[in-house]
C-alpha cells in the first residue's frame, strides 16, 4: 500500500491564509520513498503572512517572492494531480495520508486551498487519513519504556515547561536521535522527519502509525455504551513529568453519536457544574455552561484511547459517578450532536465546508473549464464569495496602473476585500460560532494596523537575534510594498 507523509507550512494558523511551502512524500511498504511533490507557492496578492508565523517557518518572504514559484492555484493542481497520479499507481486502492499534527490543522487548511480553487480534496474516498502525534501521544500513555521528557532547550530550571512533556516533532525525534540539533520547519525536511520517525517507532515499539487509528471505540461499542449507559474511563497523557503516573484518566458516558462523531459528558466536569449551580455562579439550564461538560470527537480525526488491561484494572469508578451518569444523561437530553454546534456564521473560507458540492462542482467548470455559462440560479451565495475572491488574487496586480481609470473596478473591489479582512472594524469573523457582537478580538481578523504593530514588537523583543530581525524586517518590507497597503 502506498502512503504520503505530508507537511505545509502556511502565512498563519487560520485557513483563509495560504500555504506557503509543501511537501508529500509517497513510500512504499518499507517506508522507502518512490514519490514525491514539493515546493513553495507564490504569495498572492491578497495576503498578508503574520509575523509569528513568518518566525516559526523562517521564510524571508522578499526572498520567498523573487523566485518563480507557482500561484497558489497551479500550486494545488499541481498536489491534486500528484494524489491522483499516486491513487492510479496504487491501483485505485486507497492510500494512505499522513501528517504529524496534521488531522486539526494541515488537513483542513489543504481541503481550504484546494476547494477555493475548484478542486475537490475528497477523492472519492480514496485517502485514509493518519496522525503520527496519535500514535505518539497513545504510546506515552501504555508504554513505560517511552522516552517521556520536556522540550530538549528548556535551560531554566525555574521554568513551568521543565516539568511539562512535550511530544512535539521535534523533541520526539531528538529522543530518538532521529534528528540531531534544531528542527527547521522548512515542509520537506518535517516530512522526512515524520517518515524516519514512523520507522522508528514501528522498530522499537512495533506500532505502525498506517494501521493505526486514534479513536479507538468501535460503532459496535458506541452501541453498547449507549444502550447500558456504561461509564468509560479514556487514557490522555500525562503532562506532568513529576507525576509518577505515565496516564491519567477521565469518567465519560457517551450521550449521542453518529457512524462519523460522538458526543461524550465529562463526569467530573458535570459534578463541578452542579456545584457552581448550587452555589449560584450559574443558572440552572444555562446551554453554554451545560456545553462545556460535553466533548465532541471526530472518529476520523480525533483521539480516544482506551485502557490496557492493567490500566483499566487501576481505574477504581466511584458509586457517585454511576448515580452522576444517569442524571447527566437526563439533564443533557436535550442536546445532540445534530444541535451541538450553532449555525456556522464566520468568514466562508474559515468554513469552506458550507460550499455543498453542487458549488464546488460549479466552481470546478469555470476555474479550470472555463465555462461562464453557469446560470446565476446556480451560483450560490457562497460560491459568489469564493469566486469573486478566485479572481482578485489572480489578477496580474503588477501590470495594473493605479492612476488608470480603466482599472477603477478591479481597484474597486481590491479595496472592498482589504476593508473586509485587514480594516480593523471587526467585518471578518474567524470564529466559527461566535458573532458579529462579540467581545473578543481574537474572533475576528487583526487589522493592518496590528499586523504591523506585532512585527515592531518582535523586533524588540528579539532585536538580540539577528537572523529573526531580518525576517521581520523582510515582512515589514513586504507589508509596505503590497497592493493591500496602496488601497487602505
Amino acid at each position: 500500500m502506498i502512503s504520503i507523509f505530508f507537511d505545509l507550512e502556511t502565512s498563519t494558523t487560520e485557513p483563509i491564509g495560504q500555504i506557503l511551502n509543501y511537501s508529500f512524500i509517497a513510500t512504499d511498504d518499507k517506508f522507502e520513498i518512490i514519490d514525491e511533490c514539493s515546493d513553495s507557492v507564490k504569495i498572492s496578492p491578497l495576503e498578508l503572512p503574520v509575523a509569528d508565523a513568518i518566525l516559526a517557518n523562517r521564510i524571508d518572504v522578499i526572498e520567498h517572492q523573487k523566485h518563480n514559484y507557482l500561484n497558489e492555484t497551479l500550486s494545488m493542481k499541481k498536489i491534486f494531480d500528484f494524489f491522483t497520479k499516486m491513487i492510479g499507481k496504487n491501483k485505485g486502492e486507497k492510500i494512505i495520508l499522513i501528517g504529524y499534527n496534521s488531522l486539526k490543522f494541515d488537513v483542513p487548511y489543504l481541503r481550504t486551498s484546494m476547494i477555493r480553487n475548484g478542486l475537490s480534496p475528497y477523492f472519492r474516498g480514496k485517502i485514509i487519513y493518519r496522525d503520527l502525534l496519535h500514535l505518539v501521544r497513545k504510546l506515552s500513555c501504555v508504554r513505560t519504556d517511552f522516552i517521556r521528557t520536556s522540550k530538549c532547550d528548556v535551560k531554566d530550571d525555574n521554568s513551568k515547561e521543565k516539568n511539562k512533556l512535550s511530544l512535539t516533532l521535534e523533541t520526539t525525534c531528538q529522543n530518538y536521535n532521529v534528528l540531531l540539533g534544531k528542527q527547521t520547519h522548512e515542509s520537506r525536511n518535517d516530512v522526512i522527519l515524520t517518515i524516519n520517525l514512523a520507522k522508528k517507532l514501528q522498530e522499537v515499539f512495533n506500532a505502525d502509525i498506517r494501521d493505526y487509528e486514534g479513536y479507538e471505540l468501535t460503532y459496535s461499542e458506541h452501541i453498547e455504551y449507549k444502550n447500558t449507559k456504561k461509564i468509560f474511563t479514556p487514557i490522555f497523557p500525562q503532562y506532568d513529568l513529576s507525576n509518577a503516573k505515565i496516564y491519567e484518566n477521565r469518567i465519560y458516558v457517551l450521550l449521542d453519536f453518529s457512524d462519523k462523531y460522538s458526543l461524550w459528558v465529562d463526569l467530573e466536569k458535570y459534578e463541578n457544574y452542579l456545584k457552581k449551580i448550587e452555589n449560584n455562579e450559574i443558572q440552572i439550564g444555562d446551554l453554554k455552561a451545560k456545553k462545556k461538560v460535553i466533548s465532541w470527537y471526530s472518529f476520523a480525526a480525533s483521539s480516544l484511547y482506551k485502557p490496557n488491561i492493567n490500566q483499566q484494572k487501576e481505574i477504581i469508578i466511584d458509586d457517585k459517578y454511576n448515580n452522576l451518569a444517569l442524571k447527566a444523561l437526563d439533564d443533557l437530553k436535550d442536546i445532540n450532536l445534530k444541535n451541538y454546534f450553532d449555525i456556522s456564521v464566520c468568514d466562508i473560507e474559515q468554513d469552506i465546508y458550507r460550499l455543498d458540492f453542487n458549488s464546488l462542482d460549479n466552481l470546478h467548470k469555470i476555474i479550470w473549464e472555463n465555462d461562464n455559462c453557469i446560470s446565476k440560479e446556480n451560483r450560490s451565495k457562497n460560491l459568489n464569495i469564493v469566486l469573486s475572491r478566485w479572481k482578485l488574487k489572480n489578477i496580474d496586480w503588477d501590470s495594473i496602473d493605479f492612476n488608470n481609470k480603466q482599472n477603477e473596478d478591479k481597484i474597486k473591489f481590491l479595496n472592498m476585500y482589504s476593508e473586509y479582512r485587514y480594516g480593523g472594524k471587526n467585518k471578518l469573523l474567524l470564529n466559527k460560532f461566535s458573532n458579529f457582537d462579540s467581545l473578543d478580538n481574537n474572533d475576528f481578523h487583526k487589522s493592518y494596523k496590528e499586523l504591523i504593530d506585532r512585527i515592531k514588537d518582535l523586533k524588540i523583543e528579539k532585536k538580540e537575534n539577528r537572523e529573526d530581525v531580518k525576517l521581520l524586517d523582510s515582512l515589514y518590507k513586504f507589508y509596505k510594498e503590497s497592493y493591500i497597503s496602496k488601497v487602505l
